[in-house]
């Protein structure tokens, strides 16, 4: 797919994003090889938007996780037009759920030193939380499946483990996978706070999950019980 194909489908996107700084700024990260230093500029043109008819003000952090976002969206998409609009239109709507109020200091990240295990077979459904969590201080290690969840909860000590609950693993489809890996880390005394972050809390079984410090479903929510779960 070329770069003016990628131009072409992004701007179709026009009926559904309708903040026109959000659409240059993807545009922008299309051709980030030659513009990337003009992106500074621009996050801080996107500090207030208005999309779908509601004004939103947005901050440095939310901003810079919308970038993040986009540049991993459209290096891992760009040959494939369905997803990469699909993902650019979820990524923006996670825009104004961010609920991180300003900036921190170099001097005042609340998760320092704060280490995260996040098990999804799918980690581009994550970046634009993980790249907020990072800028907070935390350090993120990527798992794809149960085992190898587990594997590196062997030799190396977390303060968190988020999870999805249907992944696919060894090639076949597993629709209780998060419940086997909670069940499995609590049966070999882990004690690592573990929380839920799914599409839909309603589809959870709320026995299977009971062991979970939370199960939540938004970028906002899963913030909150994040640096509720690391700073106490």
């Amino acid at each position: 797919m070329s770069t003016q194909e990628i131009v072409a489908f992004v701007l179709q996107l026009l009926g559904v994003v309708t903040a026109w700084p959000v659409i240059l700024l993807i545009i922008i990260l299309t051709f980030r090889h030659e513009v990337r230093q003009f992106l500074p500029a621009l996050a801080k043109r996107l500090k207030k938007a208005d999309i779908a008819g509601t004004s939103f003000e947005f901050t440095e952090v939310a901003v810079k996780a919308l970038q993040d976002s986009l540049e991993s969206g459209i290096e891992k998409l760009k040959d494939n037009p369905d997803e990469l609009a699909s993902f650019v239109r979820k990524q923006v709507e996670k825009l104004p759920e961010a609920s991180i109020s300003s900036k921190p200091s170099a001097q005042s990240l609340p998760l320092s030193g704060r280490s995260i295990l996040w098990v999804d077979d799918n980690p581009l459904n994550n970046v634009y939380e993980e790249s907020i969590f990072k800028q907070l201080g935390a350090t993120i290690k990527h798992a794809t499946s149960t085992g190898q969840a587990l594997h590196y909860l062997v030799p190396d000590t977390y303060d968190l483990i988020i999870s999805d609950v249907h992944r696919d693993e060894n090639g076949r489809s597993n629709p209780t996978a998060g419940y086997e890996l909670l069940d499995d880390i609590r049966r070999q005394r882990i004690q690592v706070p573990f929380v839920f972050y799914i599409s839909s809390v309603a589809r959870v079984n709320s026995e299977k999950a009971k062991l979970a410090r939370g199960v939540v479903a938004s970028p906002s929510k899963l913030q909150d019980l994040v640096l509720d779960i690391l700073q106490h």
